[in-house]
């Protein structure tokens, strides 16, 4: 089983995402997992019409904190996404999307349990096999 996060995002920004036109995600908090090499599962929510299930994935290659004097840098980024002052930065690569998207319950938390809910944010999972 593999381990990875699992990262609630809307269907707008993972378009934007498997384009290409976004290699970084903002956030505002973090768990202690995320850090490079890390894999990252994506759920795209239902607002919008989206799936409602986990549509693809992506390898953590960065994660920065972003200091408070670099906060100006960032904040047309945060304005385009609807966010304001995010503490981190998480760059990936190797985006891939399912042909077929998976459910939530072939997941399951690192303690075994099946998955039955979205994450409001992230949340550390495993693949079922």
């Amino acid at each position: 089983m593999e381990k990875g996060v699992m990262f609630s995002i809307h269907p707008h920004w993972l378009e934007m995402i498997f384009n290409e036109e976004k290699g970084l995600e903002f956030r505002n908090k973090i768990i202690s997992s995320i850090k490079p090499e890390t894999k990252i599962y994506f759920y795209e929510t239902k607002k919008n019409n989206g799936a409602g299930k986990v549509v693809g994935d992506a390898v953590i290659i960065d994660v920065t904190k972003i200091e408070a004097s670099r906060k100006p840098l960032y904040q047309q980024c945060f304005n385009y996404i609807g966010y304001s002052n995010q503490e981190y930065a998480i760059r990936f690569i190797a985006v891939r999307k399912y042909k077929e998207p998976m459910e939530i319950s072939q997941f399951e938390y690192l303690n075994g349990n099946t998955m039955k809910y979205p994450p409001q944010s992230m949340v550390n999972v495993r693949r079922k096999n």
